[in-house]
């Protein structure tokens, strides 16, 4: 397959100054399928997951959600190829919006979890990973493969649970950004919380940022828990944050005590994930079936 320069001014709507690199790859994406994604490091995994598809898609970053619905719509009304597609991650969108918004544009996809990371924590390619980072142990860890899976498991798991009361008080901080704004569109959005704050200081945070009282507080968690509808270990995954557990799960995962030390920052570790995923083809279901879609419409 051939590809053509696209030499043309046509990408003039982005953002010169601070997504350069963007316009530059856009530019010389020739005919191949193009597909914004959010930031840099949702940019490294993607080409990582899909190496084998680089020949006919170009993954281009856009420097966050909006800026990825954004450049898909004028890209689309720009060229009349229509090789565009976006991802984006799930963040604040409960389960009817996806739907909607999936069958209204099915150019963008939306993952089914809450970010990309949250799909890297299948706790069998994690057990593996982690049993080889130390070849003098592996002898060791072929006795213990099972129950390190189990603990890898449990681990995620326990994450998911202890962290869920700060995904539905940034549900709540979200729906109150919104009310906010809609009665005054110069209200500051409040910011989010974060896995850092200590757990026991979440109310007296989410208080002092919503000043609002403890019942109050209380019966909207009581609410937005219902609402959620927290039927399975996926469900949580739709409402935190993948980046989140990932960095919380080196840390735990450094008590078991017949492991190595993880030395891997966030983003080496997701990139072993992601290579270990690759290695051994294993298909994310649904963002699978969309990348497949895509390659299809090549031939």
């Amino acid at each position: 397959m051939e590809f053509e320069k696209i030499t043309s001014n046509k990408y003039s709507f982005m953002d010169q100054k601070n997504n350069k690199n963007a316009i530059i790859m856009l530019r010389e994406s020739g005919t191949k399928q193009v597909i914004f994604v959010e930031g840099i490091e949702d940019l490294i995994i993607y080409k990582i997951l899909y190496k084998n598809y680089l020949y006919q898609i170009a993954f281009i970053e856009s420097k966050g959600c909006d800026k990825v619905s954004e450049y898909l719509d004028k890209s689309l009304k720009l060229d009349d190829s229509k090789r565009y597609y976006g991802i984006i991650d799930r963040d604040f969108i409960n389960d009817t919006e996806r739907k909607e918004k999936l069958e209204k544009n099915n150019r963008l996809y939306i993952h089914n979890f809450y970010t990309l990371e949250n799909y890297l924590l299948d706790y069998k390619i994690l057990s593996e990973i982690l049993k080889t980072k130390d070849p003098y142990l592996e002898n060791n860890l072929k006795q213990k493969e099972k129950k390190l899976e189990e603990e890898i498991k449990f681990i995620i798991e326990t994450i998911l649970k202890d962290y869920l009361i700060y995904g539905i008080c940034n549900w709540i901080i979200k729906d109150y950004n919104m009310e906010e704004k809609n009665k005054n569109p110069k209200f500051e959005k409040i910011g989010y919380l974060t896995i850092g704050i200590v757990k026991d200081k979440i109310e007296s945070s989410i208080y002092h940022k919503l000043k609002i009282e403890e019942n109050e507080l209380n019966r909207k968690i009581e609410e937005k828990n219902k609402s959620l509808k927290f039927q399975s270990i996926d469900d949580y995954h739709k409402i935190l944050s993948g980046k989140k557990i990932i960095h919380q799960l080196r840390k735990d995962v450094e008590k078991i005590e017949y492991l190595p030390t993880i030395n891997d920052n966030d983003l080496d570790f997701k990139i072993k994930i992601a290579e270990k995923y690759n290695e051994k083809n294993i298909k994310i279901k649904e963002l699978g079936d969309f990348i497949d879609k895509i390659v299809k419409e090549i031939n």
